[in-house]
């Protein structure tokens, strides 16, 4: 019995043992054990979480490197877009700046045609047919070749005007250099036939038409019979009313006779740097007055023109013209016949209107033309019908302008400026 009694003491013995073992050391190994694979959890779950960090931080440096490599393909193409567009734009201000010399070599021979169909009519028109072709045209030679029209010069013929070409006087210029000795030399050369010629008024007439004063050569013109002044009258006409010309007063009209001023011929032949200096030699009560356009107003006097002259009176105060105003201007250039350039010579001399130009007597219409030059002589035909045809548009009969201008087209076709279409309210 003793021994089934000291089995079950240590058997007792043991479990106590063995659970103040468990008790005082695997438990607690157990605690321990469980919290650092709770911190081990903890730490992996970090690192975890890390990991993906680093991961989508390696996705997007990738997406940022294929982004970088877009961006510089297309930082490439646009440089070599900018190089390409750099090119062009160095193409195209060549081509600009060649176009540029073009457009004044244009310019500069379109003045020398329109000074060359002012005085040499047949030059100008040479040049226009060689140009049509396609021929390289030399203006200057073309002139001196073909001459300027020596027959606008009074008392100067078809064959004079041969003559002198044939002695190397071509040009107004040329003629007005010339001295009067060896033009009477070359005439009485050439025969019995041009020894009755008189060229001593000749390089006077010429250097006007050089100088384009179409004006004052006629005025010359209608002094001289075959290139000679007529004979003065044994009488002295009586004097001219010089109070007539705006800025001239009686005092300045006595101050003017008493220097050999007496006519509106002798004024209008008067250089202004002549009429200043007999102003100023009349004391300090004349300085103040300006013979500007003094001339001008003889010129117009002289001729009788008096509504043009009372026109260009009407812009003066004291002979010194008002600063302009604006005034209502009609389109002109829809008359047949009327182009810009004859529109432009009208409007100078006060017809600016559709009613101005239906009251314009015809007569007037041709001394303005003729006063405007030699390349104006083509639209005299057609000067008749402008009055009725601006009467028409003044009144506003748009349908019967248009009929009426088509029964001129068909009478002048080659008379005057062509003047644009027109229709109902066109000339608004």
């Amino acid at each position: 019995m003793n021994w089934l009694i000291f089995l079950l003491i240590g058997i007792a013995a043991g479990w106590i043992i063995e659970w103040v073992v468990d008790l005082l050391f695997w438990r607690r190994r157990q605690k321990q054990w469980v919290a650092a694979e709770s911190e081990y959890h903890t730490q992996l779950a970090e690192v975890k979480t890390e990991l993906e960090g680093q991961k989508a931080q390696v996705v997007q440096v990738g997406a940022m490197e294929a982004n970088l490599a877009t961006a510089q393909a297309e930082t490439d193409a646009l440089r070599r877009q900018l190089a390409t567009v750099e090119a062009e734009r160095d193409r195209l201000g060549e081509q600009l700046a060649g176009a540029d010399a073009e457009r004044q070599t244009l310019a500069d021979r379109f003045g020398a045609l329109s000074g060359l169909a002012a005085t040499a009519p047949a030059a100008a028109g040479a040049a226009l047919v060689a140009m049509a072709r396609g021929e390289s045209v030399d203006l200057e030679e073309l002139s001196q070749e073909m001459g300027d029209d020596l027959t606008m010069i009074e008392g100067i013929g078809p064959k004079t005007q041969e003559l002198l070409y044939q002695n190397g006087i071509h040009s107004y210029a040329e003629l007005a250099d010339c001295d009067v000795e060896l033009l009477r030399a070359i005439l009485a050369g050439a025969g019995p036939a041009f020894r009755m010629a008189e060229p001593s008024s000749w390089p006077r007439q010429a250097r006007l038409a050089a100088a384009h004063d179409w004006v004052r050569l006629q005025t010359l013109k209608e002094q001289l019979t075959g290139g000679v002044r007529r004979p003065a009258p044994e009488e002295a006409p009586p004097p001219d009313d010089l109070t007539m010309i705006e800025g001239i007063g009686p005092k300045i009209q006595e101050l003017l006779y008493q220097n050999g001023i007496h006519t509106y011929t002798e004024l209008a032949d008067s250089d202004v740097e002549r009429l200043q200096a007999i102003l100023a030699g009349g004391g300090a009560a004349f300085r103040m007055a300006d013979p500007l356009s003094w001339p001008r107003q003889a010129r117009l006097a002289a001729t009788h023109d008096w509504e043009r002259l009372q026109s260009v009176k009407e812009q003066l105060a004291g002979g010194v013209r008002r600063p302009p105003e604006p005034a209502r201007e009609d389109d002109l250039t829809l008359i047949e016949g009327i182009g810009p350039k004859i529109s432009a010579s009208l409007k100078e001399h006060g017809i600016r209107t559709f009613a101005q130009l239906a009251r314009t007597d015809v007569g007037r219409l041709q001394a303005i033309l003729a006063e405007a030059g030699p390349a104006f002589k083509l639209a005299a035909p057609a000067v008749e019908s402008w009055p009725e045809q601006a009467r028409l548009a003044a009144d506003g009969a748009w349908d019967q302008l248009h009929a009426l201008k088509d029964t001129l087209r068909a009478g002048h076709g080659d008379a005057g400026e062509p003047g644009p279409q027109v229709g109902p309210g066109e000339a608004q």
